[in-house]
């Protein structure tokens, strides 16, 4: 296991500080498949018959949909500039879209031989990366099309027709600590042979599927609007404005080299603070409160996002303080767009390995009086990976301290969603599920004990994930799987 990373949790309710900024510089470019050519005048015909496509893009018409000519645009402090004017809109969320075909002459700020790289369709499937040198994830300079200016990218005729381009600003430096971070932030402009409904989500950023979802696809009646406690209004100030901009991570095997490119402004550069902001977003969508569809409709971006690449990815290295989160989104998305490949994604990485950290990390040891069918225990059972195994002798979890710094208590939030949302069985892991309640019920595990506002942080991620668990948690059953 790696050393502590960045553990600046608050000792009280009263303390808790907002670190993280929500005003960006790293822009993803997402661009219809097909011909792009460079000032060299050679042309590179981009691969875009990938093995989990789907069906193309054929939404419905779409009386509402509107757009400018203009020359450039502009998002997080990243500028595209045009050759000319062309056609432009924005999605949901406020990525922007172009029509092509297209000619881009300028990003800026642009590459300065470290950083500020721009990388076309991220393969989820490997550890490279064309944004930054010195990142844990090694940087490739022919993946850096940013080198490469003037580019003009033609639509084409393709089924879905979508490439992504990233365009990134560096930090001054890479973190040496926690995620290892050196990426600012990120934004995402997409390129299209015709203008998107203006509900429309932006398309997946990495290589895969590219399908173009509408927020009226959504089928938010299954949002059970629960009532909220009074402890909302403390969450909503700390992430009120999560998820609003791109989260980047394609690194195949995730941990540091994952989180490295993370981009900080983007927020939640390390997997503990952003499983955080998932439950804490996840909980909001399922009360009565006036954000629960924003919230719904941003977790559902990157329900879309997270799933292309997590059909390919291969996260044998997540764990400790990173890779939570990501498995609810992409359930989530799925169950409100009636998506079964994301109510149902790849749980296995190889044989019947976890794939996903949350299940890697919890199973069951010898049965107890309280525990029947096996205890519940934290550690990895992982032939391949095994750095933080249980004592099945002693029918024990792993001893280490990220149990309790960062894992545990992030996922009792998104545990109590997935319940509320019936999803339980989707998830298809019951170890994690009582797992979490173990935990909950042995606050003598948790740092500081259930003293003070000591038990509402280290136990439960917050006082708001608290009071909905003591609410509705005795009101819902045992997981099945």
């Amino acid at each position: 296991m790696k050393t502590f990373m960045k553990w600046n949790m608050p000792k009280y309710r009263g303390s808790v500080k907002k670190t993280v900024k929500y005003t960006g510089n790293v822009i993803f470019l997402i661009l219809v498949a097909g011909l792009f050519s460079c000032n060299n005048g050679a042309k590179t015909k981009l691969n875009q018959t990938q093995p989990n496509q789907t069906q193309p893009n054929l939404t419905p018409p779409d009386p509402n949909r509107s757009y400018n000519l203009q020359r450039s645009v502009k998002q997080n402090g990243i500028t595209w500039t045009f050759d000319r004017d062309y056609p432009v809109g924005q999605f949901y969320l406020g990525d922007w879209w172009v029509i092509g075909p297209v000619t881009i002459v300028s990003v800026s700020p642009g590459w300065d031989g470290q950083r500020n790289g721009s990388m076309i369709d991220p393969d989820a499937s490997t550890d490279t990366q064309g944004y930054r040198a010195g990142l844990d994830v090694q940087y490739v300079d022919s993946l850096n099309v940013a080198t490469r200016l003037p580019l003009t990218i033609n639509p084409g005729q393709g089924s879905q027709g979508v490439v992504s381009l990233i365009s990134s600003i560096g930090r001054d430096s890479i973190e040496r600590g926690g995620s290892h971070e050196g990426i600012r932030s990120a934004a995402v402009l997409t390129v299209v042979s015709g203008a998107p409904p203006s509900d429309a989500f932006r398309p997946a950023y990495a290589r895969g599927d590219k399908t173009i979802y509408r927020t009226s696809q959504m089928n938010t009646n299954l949002l059970p609007g629960l009532r909220a406690p009074g402890s909302i209004s403390e969450a909503l100030s700390q992430y009120g404005d999560a998820f609003t901009k791109v989260y980047l991570d394609h690194a195949s095997h995730g941990g540091n080299w994952g989180a490295s490119m993370h981009p900080v402004d983007n927020g939640f550069p390390y997997g503990r603070d952003f499983s955080r902001g998932v439950f804490n977003a996840s909980l909001t969508a399922l009360t009565k409160n006036s954000k629960a569809v924003e919230f719904a409709r941003r977790l559902t971006q990157m329900g879309i996002d997270f799933y292309p690449m997590w059909l390919v990815n291969d996260k044998r290295i997540e764990g400790g303080g990173f890779g939570w989160g990501y498995k609810w989104t992409i359930l989530f998305a799925g169950i409100l767009l009636n998506h079964d490949g994301m109510m149902h994604p790849p749980l296995y990485r190889n044989g019947t390995i976890n794939k996903f950290p949350e299940d890697r990390f919890t199973s069951y040891g010898a049965p107890t009086p309280e525990w029947p069918r096996g205890k519940p225990l934290w550690g990895t059972i992982d032939p391949e990976y095994n750095e933080c195994p249980p004592s099945l002798v002693a029918n024990a979890d792993c001893n280490d301290g990220y149990r309790i710094c960062c894992s545990s208590f992030t996922w009792v939030g998104q545990a109590l969603a997935a319940r509320l949302m019936g999803a339980a069985g989707l998830w298809n892991h019951p170890a994690y599920f009582d797992y979490v309640d173990r935990w909950v019920g042995e606050p003598n595990s948790w740092l500081y004990g259930d003293t003070a506002d000591y038990g509402a942080v280290y136990g439960f991620g917050g006082q708001f994930v608290r009071d909905m668990w003591e609410t509705h948690r005795k009101s819902l059953g045992t997981p099945q799987g």
